[in-house]
């Protein structure tokens, strides 16, 4: 049994159906096609040129909708059976030398990023809602160890999806909130390098 239909919206890859087996990943959550409309609304349409990092990836249809748009995209999905189906899927399209895709868990992949020197513009960060690291919600200790890494280039924004009722600090390093909007069960929160 397949979840909803997952389409990209616009850019080199429209119309095509990113497949997610919610019977085979049940346990993970799909963004809805409302709530990535808006994030691509606060992102832009052209993405062209920018460096993307997806750290939590689930199905990689957000990821997938950047390398759509023209970004440079890096993938990560920590859980290994869906890091499988996203290769397999980047093998299918013909993309899978053009995306850089990771599994591990993201706190583990942001110093061997970090240590690249080589900055992102976007980082789209969406873990599971109500994983805890250490009794801190995971969105927020991921997002405090991202302030704390010279990953976000001087222009570079961060992107959170999460619950609404996440309370997150309005600024973190260098990194100051500049919008928040709740669809439903979900909030995204844009951060923007200062």
């Amino acid at each position: 049994m397949f979840g909803p239909v997952m389409r990209i919206i616009t850019g080199s890859l429209k119309g095509r159906v990113v497949p997610f087996n919610i019977k085979k990943y049940g346990n993970a959550r799909v963004t809805s096609g409302r709530v990535k409309e808006a994030a691509f609304s606060i992102l832009g349409s052209d993405l062209t040129g920018l460096r993307f990092l997806d750290l939590c990836a689930g199905s990689g249809q957000i990821g997938l909708e950047a390398f759509s748009r023209g970004a440079q995209v890096v993938m990560n999905e920590p859980e290994e059976r869906r890091c499988r189906t996203i290769a397999d899927l980047l093998k299918t399209w013909d993309i899978e030398d053009r995306i850089r895709l990771f599994s591990r868990p993201a706190e583990k992949l942001l110093p061997l990023l970090d240590a690249e020197c080589v900055p992102f513009d976007v980082i789209y960060l969406d873990p599971p809602y109500h994983q805890k690291c250490n009794g801190v919600p995971i969105t927020l200790s991921i997002f405090i160890r991202i302030s704390q890494t010279a990953l976000i280039g001087e222009t570079g924004v961060v992107l959170l999806q999460h619950t609404p009722q996440l309370d997150l600090p309005t600024a973190c390093a260098r990194l100051s909130m500049r919008k928040q909007k709740e669809y439903g069960d979900t909030a995204l929160t844009l951060y923007k390098a200062s």
